[in-house]
Formats: structure tokens, C-alpha cells, sequence
């Protein structure tokens, strides 16, 4: 239940962060939803560590 909550949210910012890139403004509203779609994605992986006990994948290439 919880990871569909934060999945549909993170569709939800994704999809707006989508609608920023195409208006090519680039501005402080896609810049709070990119970090907002950083920490979703970092919680995300944070239940997936906690629910299997393994470490954090380091090779996920998602670097910025």
C-alpha cells in the first residue's frame, strides 16, 4: 500500500517535472521537483533495503 502511495506520487511530480521540461522554463518549480523526485526515489530505495536487509545497490547510475 505504501509503495503504491509513493509510486503515484512520484509519477504524479514526474509527470509535472515533464511539463516543465517542455515549456523549457526552467525554474524553481522544477528544480524543488527534481529534488523532490531525488528523495522519493532515495525513500524508495530505502524501504527496498529495509524489507530485504541487503545494502544499497551502488551501481544504479543514477548520479548527478
Amino acid at each position: 500500500k505504501l509503495k503504491s502511495q509513493m509510486e503515484k506520487e512520484q509519477a504524479i511530480v514526474e509527470r509535472n517535472l515533464e511539463y516543465y521540461k517542455t515549456t523549457s522554463r526552467v525554474s524553481k518549480k522544477e528544480l524543488e521537483l527534481r529534488k523532490k523526485i531525488k528523495i522519493l526515489r532515495e525513500k524508495a530505495r530505502g524501504e527496498q533495503v529495509r524489507k530485504t536487509g541487503v545494502e544499497k545497490d551502488e551501481s544504479d547510475g543514477e548520479d548527478e
